[in-house]
This record gives C-alpha cells, sequence and structure tokens, in this order.
C-alpha cells in the first residue's frame, strides 16, 4: 500500500474530512488531496505533523513513507544484504573513561571543568591506549562524521608536530581555547583547522597563536541512533 492510500484509510476511518486534516496539519485540503492520490510527497514538517494526526499508527506511516523516499533500487539492494547477512556473535566488554560534559560541534570548544567518567560497551578486542578521553560532540559541524550526541574517543598519545597531524581530527588547543576540528594544510602551507560541515568557515593558525595538539579524535565509541535525523 502507498503512504497516500494508507493516509486516506485513516483519515476515512477516523472520519475526518480533506478539510479537517489540512486544519490539523496547517496546509490546504487540496494538499492532502494531493498526497492521498501520490501526486505529491508530503513533507518533511508535513510529515512530522501528521504522525500527530495519527500518533497510533506512526510506525506503519513512517515506514511507507521512507519506502518512497528511498529509491526502490537501494531497497531492495538493502534487503538483499539483509538475506544473506549472517550475525556473528560480537564478545564485549566494558570500560570506563573520562568524558568531556560538552563538545560543542558548532564553535568545537570542550568545556574541561565538566569532566566526569562513564561507562562504555566496546569490542572486547579493542586496544585503548592510556590517558585516553571521551568528547561527546554537540551540534553539526562534525557532521557526515559525527553526529550530535556522538561519543568520540580521543588519543593524546597520538600528538605531535601539528603539519604531522594533516588531514585527521585533532582536539587542539589556540590561545588558551580547546578546539576539535580536522586540520590540513592550504596551498599557502597554513595550518587550518575545519568543521566536516562545509557551512562553518576554516581557521587558519597564524604564527603568533599559541598552539597545542591535546589529542587526535580516533573513532567513534558510541552513538544513539534516535539522534540521528532522517
Amino acid at each position: 500500500m502507498k503512504f497516500g492510500e494508507k493516509l486516506k484509510e485513516l483519515r476515512l476511518r477516523k472520519d475526518y474530512s480533506l478539510y479537517d486534516v489540512g486544519e490539523k496539519v496547517d496546509v490546504s485540503h487540496s494538499y492532502i488531496d494531493l498526497i492521498e492520490k501520490g501526486k505529491r510527497r508530503a513533507s518533511k514538517k508535513v510529515m512530522e505533523r501528521l504522525l500527530l494526526v495519527f500518533p497510533e499508527h506512526e510506525e506503519e506511516l513512517t515506514d511507507l513513507y521512507m519506502a518512497e523516499k528511498i529509491p526502490e533500487n537501494y531497497l531492495k539492494k538493502l534487503q538483499e544484504i539483509k538475506n544473506n547477512t549472517k550475525l556473528e556473535k560480537i564478545n564485549t566488554k566494558i570500560i570506563k573513561l573520562p568524558v568531556y560534559g560538552l563538545a560543542s560541534a558548532g564553535n568545537g570548544v570542550l568545556v574541561p571543568e565538566e569532566m566526569g567518567e562513564r561507562e562504555f560497551l566496546v569490542k572486547e578486542n579493542l586496544h585503548i591506549n592510556q590517558n585516553c578521553f571521551v568528547v561527546i560532540v554537540h551540534g553539526d559541524s562534525m557532521e557526515p562524521l559525527f553526529y550530535d550526541c556522538d561519543s568520540v574517543l580521543v588519543d593524546p598519545n597520538d600528538c605531535t608536530e601539528l603539519r604531522q597531524l594533516a588531514n585527521k581530527v585533532v582536539a587542539v588547543e589556540v590561545n588558551g581555547e580547546t578546539l576539535v576540528k580536522k586540520l590540513t594544510i592550504n596551498n599557502d602551507f597554513e595550518i587550518e583547522l575545519n568543521s566536516l560541515n562545509d557551512y562553518y568557515p576554516p581557521i587558519k593558525l597564524k604564527e603568533e597563536d599559541e598552539t597545542q595538539c591535546i589529542g587526535v579524535v580516533s573513532r567513534l565509541i558510541d552513538r544513539d541512533l534516535n539522534k540521528i535525523k532522517i
């Protein structure tokens, strides 16, 4: 069944008119009619409002909506992968690591005074060097590599001369402020600190800047999939 067909079925089941649903989601009745007829796909905002109108059918509507949003050939490929994938047992262990309470991915600033300690579930064979710590990412400037609320492992043992860290994501202190950015060397051989999201401009390091490497971001260690917006 198509998304629009299911929407119409649920609307009639609740005895709602096109005008009723349009008013509830703040769009015209003709917009709802086009969605039901499959002539227009609901925008993300309209979809979110429709789920509020039919909360008991949230999962079913979401599945149909995403099925139409993702190309059919990709869905078939995903299904083939799912059918051919054998589940293997993964041995895990729990480790405790110090955590920085805030790392804004918007401006990349760490807040060391909010440092605490947390437990993480990792693969049993994962080796973590001494003195490593975790940074919690907040914001979108680290996307698409890291998302909001991701926990990333920072290894201070990998620090070396800044120019040797080109193309690595690092925690670096600049004039007393600690940033988490990707370090690059531009065409003028200047060191730049870049966000992974192109929306944010690079930061050029000047000769007079006092800089020190705090650590290299070595891996993602925990991710809340509920925080990722599709």
